[in-house]
């Protein structure tokens, strides 16, 4: 039985990155580099922590034993200056202090406190308004005579409970981490498109360069080459998603050790996965499109850089659907075939899409593959097989119309 065209094509396009020294490396990378990313900033934080704060205290209103129960000792230290208060300065610089304050009536009566310090920064800053705020208030309350349980409930803040019409929807933390992991796998897609897609654009253009590509259309139809490399790299998306994900959950099983059933409705993995899959195809079709419009490397950029922005649409529609994922913004970035898959997956981490909205999603979304898909061959007909200078508009949709 003779193997169709399309998918010769598509293993010779798996095979030929899979023995890319250059892929392989990046393939073994990508999710290293996604621990560092991920994590890096996590580990400079801790490497980077501010050193505790030591204030020295001169107190005119026997308020100190309040200030010092109010800090917080591991990141702030209120020591009690006694001596000549013209000192006060050499002793912050003889002991590496960073700097002094003064509580007195004036404090009291306006709030204002200055900090003195050598270079007029403060350290540990929000630890040590946390502090002064909490004294100001206890001071003011016990001069109006409130004890101490009236001043702590003049002070709670009001606190906002959702509560459930539905008894089996889920709590307001377990939302936020569906939330958090239906991003991920958006933020997931999008990396497989930045990678994987992107390189049958140049590895369009590089055929292209070589002539190697008339070689191939010699043996071949154009729309078979051009299936094929699309699911090709469709196939090599397929590989790295699946090292990205035994990865994560090596990394979730001996480290992290979320509740994965939780946080990801196993049920809906489907309808993703068929969702990814649509538009990562819509998107390859179209970087494989325009890397046949370029004529050479030097003209690549511009084109490179706009197809490359279609994704970044998403950020208009994420955050809207993030608020309100039942509004007009979230049904249309649902609906529009670029943002689809990006919208579906995180409005799937908030609420019940309807099934209206998803059949018609799906529908648009197969429709704009077949469409593209088309235009696609045949501009990657005409445009492979044409050298020396970029296509203009015109001759690019004479192309598309062109049977």
């Amino acid at each position: 039985m003779t193997m169709p065209p399309t998918l010769k094509v598509a293993i010779w396009e798996i095979m030929r990155n899979l023995r890319s020294r250059e892929f392989v490396i990046g393939l073994l990378l990508s999710p290293l580099l996604m621990g560092v990313f991920g994590g890096g900033s996590w580990l400079l934080e801790r490497l980077d922590r501010p050193q505790r704060a030591v204030y020295y205290v001169i107190d005119h209103i026997e308020a100190f034993p309040r200030l010092r129960e109010a800090g917080d000792p591991e990141h702030l230290e209120f020591i009690l200056f006694t001596g000549d208060p013209g000192d006060v300065r050499d002793r912050v610089e003889e002991r590496g202090a960073h700097g002094h304050l003064v509580l007195n009536e004036d404090f009291v009566e306006t709030g204002r406190l200055p900090v003195y310090s050598l270079r007029g920064t403060l350290t540990r800053e929000a630890a040590l308004l946390e502090a002064v705020d909490g004294l100001l208030r206890d001071y003011r309350a016990r001069l109006v005579g409130l004890d101490l349980h009236t001043q702590q409930w003049l002070a709670a803040p009001a606190t906002l409970v959702p509560v459930a019409l539905d008894p089996g929807a889920a709590d307001p933390a377990l939302r936020t981490a569906r939330l958090a992991a239906s991003a991920g796998l958006a933020l997931f897609l999008g990396i497989l498109i930045f990678t994987t897609a992107s390189m049958l654009f140049t590895s369009t253009l590089q055929e292209k360069r070589t002539r190697m590509i008339e070689v191939l259309l010699s043996s071949i139809e154009p729309r078979h080459l051009l299936d094929g490399k699309v699911f090709g790299h469709s196939g090599l998306a397929l590989i790295q998603g699946a090292i990205f994900i035994v990865v994560g959950l090596l990394a979730n099983h001996f480290h992290f050790r979320l509740p994965l059933g939780q946080l990801i409705d196993v049920a809906s993995l489907p309808l993703i996965g068929f969702f990814a899959l649509l538009g990562y195809l819509l998107f390859a079709s179209l970087f494989v499109a325009s890397g046949a419009m370029i004529p050479d490397l030097e003209s690549a950029g511009n084109v490179q850089g706009t197809i490359m922005m279609l994704p970044f649409l998403n950020v208009i529609f994420v955050p809207p659907a993030i608020g309100n994922p039942d509004g007009f913004v979230a049904t249309l970035g649902t609906l529009l075939p670029i943002t689809s898959p990006f919208v579906i997956m995180v409005r799937m981490g908030l609420t019940t899409v309807p099934v209206a909205e998803l059949v018609a999603a799906a529908v648009l979304l197969i429709a704009s593959q077949v469409v593209v898909g088309r235009a696609a061959a045949r501009v990657f007909r005409a445009g492979m097989l044409m050298y020396g200078k970029p296509a203009e508009l015109k001759e690019i949709w004479r192309w598309i119309r062109t049977p």
